[in-house]
């Protein structure tokens, strides 16, 4: 599978560019947020958690960075569209654009959903909540930020000097951060597998009609607070990698700058980065039949998607 190695010459094109990004105040998103605003962005980011975000805000701000970074925290609840809604009109308000936005936030299962269940307990009327708030938080809120960005990014201006400089090439894009169980079976993470498998199948599916690209970066274990201290011991004792959060945001600032990434699924596992939807592709005879392959391939193409990527290459 073709590997993808961040290029800090690249990610240079953030800088001065506006971004939005959801669940920014903590782990895998707070990192994503303190690289780009190193690298000169203008990040507007949303998280529930207000306090670890206001600090985050804070923090960066006392940094002074010599690219000329800006940071903005707002208090977002990804599951209310009126939130989400804010956020990129706070963006709008203060820079007059967006450029890119990256989803982040996600929140784990309750392990008893589909364990030791009683009468008593489906018969609670209120035993759903939990799960629709997860898929409404990890599958729902993506679909609500894509559906936002592209209006903002389709009503900004263009970019002054995109032409020349390190900006040149810089295309607008939505990247969305899924899982390493979004591509595999995950018993004990059901409806968090299931919705970060529905994160593939939103990237796969989205139209190829809009100059946005559209990428989703697949984590295997990292190091983060969503990850219990307990269950990080026991994979490390089990000689599994645990890899830190730095690598998964430099991946996706990879994703956010790298023309070539479009509709393509990144896995970023034990510290290396690959693109996976090449290699999958290839297979579709074996696995669909050669009809049904060629016909999923051309109605794609109908329905306005991109059909089969071409090969990544360099450029």
């Amino acid at each position: 599978m073709p590997s993808i190695t961040y290029s800090p010459e690249k990610a240079q094109k953030v800088k001065g560019r506006v971004i939005v990004v959801t669940g920014g105040a903590q782990g895998i998103g707070a990192t994503t947020v303190t690289l780009l605003h190193t690298l000169g962005a203008h990040v507007v980011f949303g998280d529930i958690a207000s306090g670890p975000g206001a600090a985050l805000e804070d923090s960066l701000k006392a940094t002074n960075p010599p690219n000329g970074g800006t940071v903005h925290f707002r208090h977002t609840d990804v599951t209310s569209y009126p939130d989400q809604l804010a956020l990129f009109e706070e963006a709008f308000k203060i820079h007059g654009r967006v450029d890119a936005a990256i989803s982040c936030a996600a929140t784990v299962d309750d392990p008893t959903w589909f364990g030791n269940l009683t009468l008593d307990a489906v018969r609670n009327e209120t035993a759903s909540a939990g799960i629709s708030k997860m898929v409404a938080t990890n599958l729902v809120a993506p679909m609500i930020l894509t559906h936002l960005a592209l209006a903002f990014i389709t009503a900004s201006p263009s970019f002054p000097g995109a032409s020349i400089g390190s900006n040149q090439g810089f295309t607008p894009s939505v990247t969305f951060t899924s899982s390493l169980a979004g591509l595999t079976p995950t018993p004990g993470m059901t409806i968090y597998s299931s919705t970060k498998h529905g994160l593939v199948g939103l990237t796969r599916s989205l139209p190829a009609v809009t100059p946005t690209r559209f990428n989703a970066l697949c984590p295997g274990a990292t190091d983060t607070a969503m990850l219990p201290d307990v269950v990080k011991d026991m994979w490390r004792g089990a000689g599994f990698r645990i890899q830190p959060p730095e690598v998964v945001a430099r991946s996706i600032v990879q994703c956010v700058v790298d023309a070539r990434l479009d509709r393509r699924v990144v896995v970023v596992a034990g510290g290396e980065t690959w693109e996976s939807e090449e290699e999958l592709e290839k297979l579709w005879p074996a696995w669909l039949g050669e009809v049904n392959a060629k016909e999923v391939e051309d109605s794609g193409v109908f329905f306005g998607g991109p059909g089969k990527r071409i090969k990544l290459g360099r450029d």
